[in-house]
């Protein structure tokens, strides 16, 4: 639930006490004529004015804080007296017309200014416990937005070591080969990690990004090898009204090829398909298994850091499946756009 903007609540405020205020005036009309009927309204809402307002602070000070003894003390206290003094100052200023009963006059002007004063009170009650609560929860959904956004800097800040290594060992082995394709590997990188470092500050970046990028991530893999890789990317759908988390699905991709066996297996292979159908994004993954399965000794990050990832940007809104064959191994990752 969203407030309105300071200002409006403010504007509301004075609409309902001029309202009040023409109110009162019309239904005392009858009796004062115009001009005492007005100065009358005038002294009623000044004290019911005080009331409503002051009670704020008293809710603030005495009943949120649990002293409830206090608080009723002075509750009735100052009804008793505001009532006090608004009826001594009307009858005093502008005594009711002495043709009404004197019983029955005494017992309406108490009764109305009793009446008048909870319902000022019962108001303002409702209305600070009101605010008072939304102010609590929006400061709690702040608290737990910042904790997500730490979280997710973390997160984004393991990934992006983690596959700088990876690709700085590929460079590594081409430069010692002295490989022609050492310069355009290192373009290649620059690139992505460009894209990693200020991409990855915004929230989303547009799905179209994120597919040049991982065409930019099979390239540089691709460059390593003598003989070109089995790896086949495939795209289907409209991309260009989806947004995505950026670095999101490169990861994925790097699972595939650290542990597709491709550096002892010339049969290895990788399949990559990213498919928009309306507002379901499906992206999969199916690779070779190598020799060994087991995380690199450098701070392998691997799928459960995807799966934070995706709880906080898409909670609820996404599926994120595993299934490991004798040959192969598959992930599929889906994500619903709300």
């Amino acid at each position: 639930m969203n407030l309105p903007p300071k200002n409006i609540i403010r504007l509301l405020h004075v609409a309902v006490w001029l309202m009040l205020f023409f109110v009162s005036v019309s239904i005392q009309y009858q009796w004062y004529g115009f001009q005492n009927s007005v100065l009358r309204s005038i002294v009623n809402l000044s004290f019911v004015f005080i009331l409503f307002y002051l009670h704020f602070f008293l809710i603030n000070y005495f009943f949120e804080k649990k002293n409830f003894f206090f608080y009723g003390i002075i509750v009735v206290a100052i009804t008793i007296l505001s009532t006090l003094a608004r009826i001594l100052l009307n009858e005093g200023l502008m005594p009711m017309p002495l043709d009404e009963i004197v019983l029955d006059r005494t017992f309406s002007v108490w009764f109305f200014g009793f009446f008048t004063a909870i319902v000022a009170l019962f108001v303002s009650f409702l209305y600070q416990m009101v605010k008072n609560r939304y102010e609590k929860e929006k400061k709690h959904l702040d608290i737990i937005h910042q904790q997500n956004e730490a979280q997710l800097q973390y997160l984004k800040a393991q990934i992006n070591p983690h596959f700088l290594f990876n690709t700085l060992n590929n460079i590594y082995s081409l430069s010692v080969l002295k490989s022609d394709q050492t310069p355009q590997m290192i373009l290649k990188l620059s690139s992505l990690l460009r894209y990693a470092i200020y991409e990855g500050e915004k929230g989303k970046v547009p799905l179209e990004k994120e597919v040049k990028q991982i065409h930019e991530f099979i390239s540089l893999f691709e460059m390593k090898s003598e003989t070109p890789p089995n790896i086949q990317f495939e795209l289907s759908g409209f991309m260009d009204t989806w947004k995505i988390e950026p670095m999101l699905l490169i990861p994925l991709i790097e699972n595939c090829f650290k542990h597709g066996g491709f550096e002892s297996n010339e049969n290895a292979y990788a399949k990559i398909k990213l498919k928009v159908n309306g507002n379901q994004l499906i992206f999969s993954t199916i690779n070779s298994l190598g020799e060994d399965m087991q995380k690199d000794e450098v701070g392998g990050i691997g799928l459960s850091n995807i799966q934070k990832r995706l709880a906080v940007n898409y909670p609820n809104n996404f599926e994120l499946e595993t299934q490991e064959k004798e040959n192969d191994y598959q992930v599929v990752l889906k994500i619903i756009k709300k």
